[in-house]
């Protein structure tokens, strides 16, 4: 199991004691949220975490996080090292996929993958795969 209480490896972020944070330092209580969350941590340190039914994204049924170097290791940030996936119709998609490439980037929209956008990081997969797998956007 990846993820054990609300704020495992505490750290401050923008004067609150949190795990992860967004682009912008607003911090994020907990993208994987206690009781909902189904989790798996890969033999690299790679942590999955599961949720279904999830109401904050009534669109989707279910969400996939995925840290790529482990929760207990920063910078826990979406969209550098945690990222966004839904199930959409069967498939695997990463969050934002059904956005254009201008708004999944445009600073102004929220979550948008740009360091300045209002809790930015949660398009940051979607931008990375319509990039061409580039990381464009540090």
């Amino acid at each position: 199991m990846c993820f054990e209480g609300d704020f495992v490896g505490n750290y401050t972020l923008n004067n609150a004691s949190t795990q992860y944070g967004w682009m912008d330092n607003v911090h994020i209580s907990n993208p994987f949220f206690k009781n909902i969350t189904s989790s798996i941590k890969l033999m690299d340190g790679t942590c999955i975490g599961l949720n279904s039914n999830q109401t904050e994204y009534s669109r989707f049924s279910q969400m996939i996080f995925i840290d790529t170097n482990g929760s207990y290791r920063r910078p826990n940030k979406a969209g550098i090292d945690l990222f966004f996936f839904i199930v959409d119709k069967n498939r695997i998609m990463p969050y934002g996929y059904d956005k254009s490439l201008t708004e999944i980037s445009d600073k102004s929209t929220y979550n948008a993958c740009h360091l300045q956008a209002r809790f930015g990081g949660l398009y940051c997969a979607a931008k990375i795969m319509a990039e061409g797998w580039k990381i464009n956007y540090w």
